[in-house]
């Protein structure tokens, strides 16, 4: 089993909604979004046709050098705390597989531009499943594969990081592909 921890900083400009009348905004830098954070991630066999894979990560996330600093240590727009993903993949023999994935964000919050304090978006769950055939159109060698995520089609808000806005999620999606090796 592989496991990697990881210790990170990642700064980024703090972009906000500055109203300018009439219902309409203008996006201005105001200091900037600092990302601190932990993440472990494992992946390995359990048994010779079993494959897991997860992790999970925690963020703080933080502004600073905001405009006279008033927003200095306010949280980012957007930005979840914890998050998590465990995978399971079953390989009956060595051209195809079968796999479920559980994808888990905690509640995040975004800042009311009208400077009313902060709405929150509540946590979601998801589950994707997914097929993977290894096989030969004449002596080529081809990979299909078959997706489905957010199998169960759960509606849930997403914050858009650094962003007074946020959005639905993605309905249940199917998605197929091809690889040919020429």
């Amino acid at each position: 089993v592989l496991h990697t921890l990881s210790f990170f900083q990642i700064d980024e400009p703090n972009l906000i909604d500055t109203p300018v009348g009439a219902a309409l905004y203008r996006r201005e830098a105001d200091g900037k979004n600092v990302y601190r954070g932990v993440e472990y991630t494992m992946n390995g066999n359990l048994a010779p046709k079993w494959t897991v894979t997860g992790g999970f990560l925690y963020l703080d996330a933080k502004r600073d050098k905001t405009f006279k600093g008033e927003k200095n240590g306010f949280f980012v727009t957007g930005a979840a705390k914890w998050s998590g993903v465990i995978g399971l993949e079953y390989r009956p023999d060595k051209d195809f597989s079968v796999l479920g994935r559980l994808v888990m964000i905690e509640k995040c919050f975004i800042e009311n531009t009208s400077g009313r304090g902060k709405i929150e978006l509540p946590g979601y769950a998801t589950f994707d499943l997914g097929v993977k055939y290894n096989t030969r159109i004449n002596t080529t060698p081809v990979k299909l594969s078959l997706m489905c995520y957010n199998v169960f089609n759960k509606s849930y808000w997403m914050g858009r990081g650094g962003s007074s806005t946020f959005g639905l999620s993605m309905p249940r999606t199917l998605m197929f592909s091809a690889q040919f090796d020429l």
